[in-house]
């Protein structure tokens, strides 16, 4: 039955693609005709993207624009496109699952580089490379959520921006308002030197970092 499916589901999307008038929409109800489709059609509107979107505008324009970005777990590009706008090159979009990226490169970000690849495991590309690393809506649902900071922090090097808007908890709220605080004004919070202890505990630092 699920083989069957499967197969009838591909000749609707040949089709669809057949008439020339594909739309993400369109494609989006015969791939993922679930829950998560409807959250993908809406996404742009959801207030949890609102905000990151107005982050990661504020912090792409207030200096020089980034050179490399890496929209991690990006799914099918909504926060891509944006960041395709604040990036000197094209923007790099990470996500597990394949269609997701195929959406995002051919309906939502067409500019896009995607890659195919488990932000649970070590991430395919070399120490310091991106200037801004992306991280939105993902972070609660990694496994290895120690190794993926680590991942996060080697790609951005002792120079990039770590960004993560929305860590689905109490603090996420926080966390925005300070980032944007910095962003807009130039201040930051200095934390006590025990508090800055407990967190070089859980994430070591690898070299002098900003």
């Amino acid at each position: 039955m699920r083989l069957a499916a499967l197969a009838a589901g591909a000749q609707r999307l040949d089709a669809l693609f057949q008439s020339g008038t594909a739309t993400y929409r369109q494609a989006l109800e015969v791939i993922s005709p679930d829950a998560e489709g409807t959250y993908f059609v809406y996404r742009f509107s959801d207030p949890t993207f609102v905000l990151a979107e107005t982050l990661v505008r504020v912090l792409g324009r207030g200096g020089e624009r980034p050179a490399w970005v890496i929209d991690l777990c990006g799914g099918s590009g909504h926060l891509t496109r944006v960041l395709a706008g604040e990036s000197r090159e094209p923007v790099i979009v990470a996500d597990v699952y394949f269609w997701k990226l195929w959406l995002a490169q051919r309906f939502t970000a067409p500019g896009c580089a995607p890659v195919c690849c488990d932000a649970n495991h070590p991430l395919p590309f070399r120490d310091g490379v991106f200037s801004m690393v992306v991280l939105s809506d993902a972070f609660p649902y990694i496994w290895h959520k120690r190794l993926l900071a680590g991942e996060m922090m080697r790609l951005a090097g002792d120079h990039g921006t770590i960004v993560m808007p929305h860590l689905h908890s109490a603090l996420g709220f926080w966390c925005f308002a300070f980032i944007v605080m910095w962003g807009l004004t130039g201040a930051y919070l200095s934390f006590p030197d025990y508090v800055s202890a407990g967190f070089a505990s859980v994430f070591p630092a690898r070299g002098r970092r900003r």
